[in-house]
Order: C-alpha cells, then sequence, then structure tokens
C-alpha cells in the first residue's frame, strides 16, 4: 500500500540521518503530535507503524495545519530542523491555505515525497511552500 511504501522510506531515511532527532506528526482532517524529535528511530518507526487512516478522529487533508503544528514543535525546541512531508497529493482546497502557510514553512526546508506522484498537487503545493518536490523509487532514499 503508499502507506506502506512510506514507512519504508521512512525507514530508509532514519537508517542515512543515524543519530539525529525526529518527530512524528499525523494528519488528515486533524493533525497530532504523535512523536517529538528524538534520537531514538525505532521509537519513531514504531509509531509509524501504528499509525493508519482508521485512526484519524476526523477525515480531510488539513496539511497547512499540520505544517504550522510541525514548526511549532521545531521553534519549541530551539534546534531548528527541517520539515519532510509524505504525501501523494495535496487536496486542491489546501492549496491556498499553503500560500498563508508559507511564511512559516519558509523558515524550513520542506520536501514532499509523492508515492503516487500527483506532480500538478504537489507542484502547486510546494510553489506555494517554496519546496522541494522528491519522487521517491523503490531503490533511492
Amino acid at each position: 500500500t503508499r502507506l506502506d511504501r512510506a514507512r519504508q522510506k521512512l525507514s530508509d531515511l532514519l537508517s542515512l540521518r543515524e543519530g539525529a532527532a525526529t518527530g512524528l506528526i499525523a494528519y488528515s482532517g486533524s493533525s497530532h503530535l504523535v512523536l517529538p524529535p528524538t534520537q531514538d528511530s525505532t521509537v519513531v518507526l514504531d509509531l509509524a507503524k501504528a499509525l493508519s487512516p482508521a485512526i484519524m478522529p476526523k477525515e480531510g487533508d488539513d496539511l497547512a495545519n499540520a505544517l504550522a503544528l510541525a514548526q511549532r514543535v521545531l521553534a519549541g525546541n530551539g534546534h531548528g530542523g527541517s520539515i519532510l512531508v509524505m504525501a501523494d497529493t495535496v487536496a486542491s482546497d489546501q492549496l491556498a491555505r499553503l500560500g498563508e502557510t508559507a511564511a512559516v514553512a519558509a523558515t524550513t526546508i520542506l520536501s514532499l515525497l509523492p508515492a503516487n506522484l500527483d506532480a500538478a498537487s504537489t507542484g502547486e503545493a510546494a510553489r506555494a511552500l517554496r519546496a522541494t518536490v522528491v519522487a521517491t523509487t523503490p531503490d533511492q532514499v
């Protein structure tokens, strides 16, 4: 599934960033801090494995609020950091809201890693956020 592929890619990225602090935010129609930044990649992966759309309390695609939450978490830790969004599409109603979020996201490096590569929506979202789209592949991180 797309979620399984995202978890595999997360595992690959954590292996490359061994010892780097990583947090986890889940979003749908609402955003939730699953885990604040930690150097324990095993915990990050275990919690990522437990995530599914079925556990989210509200359906939707509220990427703008997820980014705002991520920015607050990064600002609160005093060390800065990057935001990685693993999404295969961005809802059209989010594009205008992402433009409003651009001032927040501009202080971070944001990459959208689409699994299905809906190039139109992820490209528009990346432009709104001044971010980079990185297409995932099965054999590269």
